[in-house]
């Protein structure tokens, strides 16, 4: 696939994103009406809503009332655009890996949840059901394609199995939040993150799952230690983990689950019991 146009669509997915990431929490359609500006409300034109070039040329302000246009709406834009490139290099550990061109599609819409999923989680905390339960869908679908595609019916046991694991996760997880709640008297974790747990199941099963958690855990704890050395975080503060789970996600997604079992071999001490 070309890499420009794939850009190019990655810069259009981007700017549908950023409506997305504008008008959910308002609880606003993310279809209608056409975009306007924040500050003025005048609706913007075609030439106003070109990704990134619309923002260079209006040097970052609204045409009409000269009011401020965050740098974030371009740079949410150029970074689906390079997720979406990535797309066409990403190595997961699934099934459906022998159709690139479904591995792209895939790969894409992944992306394109986590970031909204990750946005979200950092802004407010919050990870919408209606996208983590979108992603389950997804994914299990995604699994289940290369039987619906060969038409091998036989095989569809196994994918199958991925809608087994997703649910296994999101209980295993809120199981694990509620004794997290108990020992430290105060919630480590939401339901939240558990159905975004079962998201990552539902896509790379639960050798996935298990990759993505400890990545987790490392990087979150990372950055919570060097949070805490620099002054920016207190003790007893509250991080974003669904960000790190949807970080550690694509990372698995687009590397493969043996490049991480190679890496975290020392960390999965569980496997040699």
């Amino acid at each position: 696939m070309n890499l420009f146009f794939l850009g190019v669509f990655g810069l259009c997915v981007g700017s549908f994103l950023n409506v997305i990431l504008y008008r959910m929490p308002k609880n606003e359609s993310i279809v209608k009406p056409r975009s306007a500006c924040p500050s003025c409300k005048t609706k913007l034109s075609f030439i106003e809503l070109i990704p990134v070039i619309s923002w260079l040329i209006q040097l970052g302000k609204c045409r009409h009332c000269k009011a401020k246009i965050s740098i974030t709406y371009p740079s949410i834009e150029i970074i689906t655009s390079v997720l979406f490139i990535m797309a066409i290099f990403s190595k997961p550990t699934i099934q459906i890996i022998d159709n690139q061109l479904i591995l792209i599609i895939a790969g894409c819409m992944l992306y394109s949840i986590i970031i909204i999923l990750t946005i979200f989680d950092i802004k407010f905390f919050w990870l919408p059901d209606t996208l983590t339960f979108l992603g389950i869908s997804i994914g299990i679908f995604i699994n289940i394609l290369p039987s619906i595609i060969y038409l091998d019916y036989n095989k569809l046991i196994t994918p199958l199995s991925y809608l087994f694991y997703s649910i296994s996760a999101y209980f295993i997880i809120a199981f694990v939040a509620f004794l997290l709640k108990k020992i430290l008297n105060k919630p480590a974790m939401g339901l939240g993150d558990a159905k975004l747990s079962a998201m990552v199941s539902s896509w790379l099963g639960l050798e996935g799952l298990e990759l993505v958690l400890m990545l987790t855990i490392l990087t979150s704890g990372l950055y919570s230690t060097l949070g805490l050395l620099l002054g920016v975080y207190k003790r007893g503060s509250v991080i974003p983990l669904g960000s790190f789970i949807c970080l550690s996600f694509g990372a698995v997604w687009f590397l493969g689950n043996n490049f991480f079992l190679d890496i975290l071999d020392r960390f999965l001490w569980w496997r040699y019991l």
